[in-house]
């Protein structure tokens, strides 16, 4: 704004020298004239000398104040630090300047745009790609799940077949065994045992009532004879003939001596057929055993030395 202003002062005080300059030149000249026509007139033309003077001080005057307008017009060019040429040329170089600054500026802003556009035509088929890619390897690990999971529940269901086929030809005839020989140790007062489906006695029906009893309604020792029959009959339809270690540990705690007896019985009768390994802390209980061997452990124990169990 300075430029254009300054460079506009210039350009009117010019105007206005110029113009003072031509009227100097022409008041100049108007003086030249009247004094060349003073110069002319005859004598006794004293009335035309006198206007022609008076016309020349006025045309002095005008020139005077011409002269004033050029000296003002000259301090107001002073008044300014540079030459208003000098800064405009710096102007334009520095505007010459910012024009590369702005030329290199739109290159780049141009190549910004290149590759964002690029990237934007790339973007959407490489996310696209990796997303196939995702989902194709979902697609892989939910087949092998599923498959793990058809295997599993294959296995397990073919368990629960198996199992159930198991328990079902066992089931019946250990009830049965079961019920024989709880017979002949109690008679005929718990009548039949029934088994739960997890092959675990879980009533008895008693002969001559309606409702079974569940075994917490039995006494103790009706309890302890119920499991003893359980484990004889077990062995006896699942191991058959062959010869198998059969581990009890103090089994008839709560048994009266008569079932004792009976039970002993059949223990003696189970030894036949399984190598009986009795625990007990009441050994005299078992003194009829024919055949049965007695170990203290704990006179074992102090004899063998501290490490023997």
């Amino acid at each position: 704004n300075r430029h254009q202003q300054a460079r506009q002062a210039k350009l009117d005080a010019e105007k206005v020298f110029d113009e003072n300059v031509r009227r100097s030149e022409f008041a100049r000249e108007k003086r030249d004239q009247a004094q060349r026509r003073l110069d002319s007139l005859p004598a006794g033309a004293d009335g035309s000398v006198q206007d022609l003077e008076s016309d020349l001080q006025k045309r002095a005057m005008q020139w005077q104040a011409a002269q004033g307008q050029i000296d003002k017009t000259n301090q107001l060019l002073d008044a300014f630090s540079a030459d208003p040429n000098e800064q405009r040329a710096q102007a334009r170089q520095n505007l010459a300047g910012l024009r590369e600054i702005l030329q290199q500026n739109r290159d780049q802003q141009v190549q910004c745009r290149t590759k964002l556009d690029t990237l934007a035509e790339r973007a959407p088929y490489s996310a696209l790609s990796e997303i196939d890619e995702q989902i194709h390897d979902l697609d892989e690990a939910i087949a092998v799940e599923r498959l793990r999971n058809d295997a599993i529940r294959l296995l397990h269901e073919t368990l629960r077949a198996c199992r159930r086929e198991a328990v079902e030809a066992v089931f019946e005839p250990v009830q049965n065994r079961t019920t024989d020989l709880l017979r002949r140790i109690a008679g005929t007062r718990l009548g039949a045992i029934r088994f739960s489906e997890s092959l675990l006695p879980d009533h008895v029906v008693p002969e001559g009532v309606d409702e079974p009893r569940g075994l917490s309604q039995t006494s103790g020792g009706e309890q302890e004879q119920v499991h003893l029959a359980v484990r004889l009959a077990l062995a006896e339809v699942l191991l058959g003939d062959a010869r198998q270690p059969m581990v009890l540990d103090d089994v008839l705690t709560a048994t009266d001596p008569e079932r004792l007896s009976r039970i002993l019985g059949l223990l003696d009768e189970a030894a036949d057929k399984y190598q009986m390994l009795i625990f007990t802390c009441h050994p005299e209980r078992y003194r009829s055993l024919p055949d049965a061997q007695f170990f203290d452990l704990e006179t074992l124990r102090n004899e063998r030395g501290p490490h023997v169990d």
